[in-house]
């Protein structure tokens, strides 16, 4: 009976540990969308100066494409990248490559093998998706600034040998491929592209190319050397050629985007310029087939939102 009793009562006096509280999850906030500004220096007197012959227009025309802006690549390589990338000290290194590319022993061959990358939607990278964006630069139809840069005057195919593998044919040596080509120019997604050229293709059914190309040599005529000239335009011609434009299914771009005259005057014959542009794109890409007719309409179709496989 004592035993029992000290029993209870040495059980009584343990220290029983209990167990520690559960802690209350932690909510977290939820994500927010964030903003990155990159300033980017524009000498005045080239602020909507030309490249290559090209007219004042192709600045805001080009703007979200990654092989066609005249002043936004230090921001592209935010978004996109290239087989090669430019290293701190300026120097070729892979990027979308696993390894430097192999040059065959005529120097006309460079065949790359591709590391594993995604796009910004999910999608995978492909040996497709970079040949794809070469050809496009080597279509006669290309209007981008890139396709009349004298870097490219030497290449000559691009092709997919497999999923991971492209190759790269020069029609003779030429250094500058894999030091500012491979490096300079950013792949996209193949089907981004194509799917917004079927989409333009679907919106401008009905539209006929003799027409807007005659509409395009009223809004900005070509002087004798092929380039615009600017001759003051009726408001109801600039309207015919607004309508035109958006029944394609195009956003036009507002006037005030070109408000960059001293004091805030507009630069008309940049506007001119930009409508019979748009509209000589569009003719020309709806009188071609292929990837030709993709070339020629590239800088027209909608690409709202950058996608790359960049950072």
């Amino acid at each position: 009976m004592a035993a029992t009793a000290l029993a209870v009562i040495v059980a009584a006096c343990s220290s029983t540990e209990s167990p520690d509280p559960t802690p209350s999850p932690v909510s977290e906030p939820p994500p927010t969308a964030e903003t990155l500004v990159v300033g980017v220096h524009l000498p005045d007197e080239q602020a909507l100066g030309s490249a290559f012959g090209l007219i004042p227009s192709d600045l805001p025309l080009y703007s979200l494409h990654p092989n066609g802006s005249l002043w936004d690549g230090v921001v592209g390589q935010f978004v996109y990248s290239g087989v090669y990338r430019l290293d701190a000290t300026q120097s070729p290194v892979p990027d979308l490559a696993e390894a430097p590319c192999a040059v065959s022993s005529d120097l006309l061959v460079i065949t790359c093998s591709l590391r594993e990358a995604s796009f910004h939607d999910g999608t995978p990278l492909t040996a497709d998706d970079v040949a794809y964006t070469y050809q496009l630069l080597l279509s006669e139809a290309c209007r981008l600034p890139i396709c009349v840069s004298p870097d490219l005057e030497r290449f000559a195919a691009a092709t997919a040998l497999d999923e991971r593998t492209v190759e790269f044919r020069l029609a003779e040596p030429d250094p500058a491929f894999t030091t500012v080509v491979l490096p300079g120019i950013r792949i996209e997604p193949r089907a981004r592209v194509e799917r917004a050229f079927a989409q333009f293709v679907e919106a401008a059914d009905g539209a006929d190319p003799a027409s807007l190309a005659a509409l395009s040599s009223r809004v900005a005529p070509l002087s004798p050397n092929g380039l615009p000239e600017c001759a003051p335009s009726e408001e109801a011609l600039l309207a015919e050629a607004e309508v035109a434009i958006a029944d394609m299914g195009i956003v036009v771009r507002s006037r005030d985007a070109y408000a960059t005259g001293r004091g805030g005057a507009s630069d008309e014959c940049a506007y001119f310029e930009y409508l019979g542009r748009v509209l000589t794109d569009a003719s020309d890409a709806l009188n071609l087939t292929g990837i030709d007719a993709t070339a020629a309409s590239y800088a027209i179709l909608e690409h709202p939102t950058p996608v790359g496989s960049g950072p």
